[in-house]
């Protein structure tokens, strides 16, 4: 599991559409400092402050920030995504199970066919 930092209320250009739009994805953002996350949008940036007491972060490194529950939350992506990596890509997944599936019923006649021939050369011996 990583670990998740809690985050303030954002400052900049923030709007109640804006709060709602951040809640429905997660977002790319940057550690500025050991307690600031910043998020660059379109329209300017958007700076967090960890919680009171949140341990420090790496300057400098990527971070997701989501919404979570209650509060805004970040991660370091090196540690969602390693985390994330063993359950793999599901769209990936269903497309090499789609790409198996149809391979096995292309198949299918050439097994049959040799499965019938065995069992006619069993019985004319």
């Amino acid at each position: 599991m990583y670990d998740r930092h809690l985050l303030c209320a954002p400052t900049g250009d923030v709007t109640p559409a804006l709060i709602e739009k951040l809640k429905s994805r997660r977002s790319h953002g940057r550690c500025a400092s050991a307690s600031e996350v910043r998020i660059k949008l379109p329209n300017g940036v958007l700076r967090f402050r960890t919680a009171p007491g949140a341990a420090p972060l790496a300057a400098g490194h990527p971070v997701y920030v989501w919404w979570s529950d209650e509060a805004f939350v970040c991660a370091p992506v090196h540690e969602v995504d390693a985390h994330e990596m063993p359950h793999g890509d599901v769209g990936a997944q269903v497309q090499r199970a789609r790409e198996a599936l149809a391979q096995a019923r292309r198949d299918r006649p050439a097994r049959l066919a040799a499965e019938l021939a065995h069992t006619v050369d069993l019985r004319l011996d």
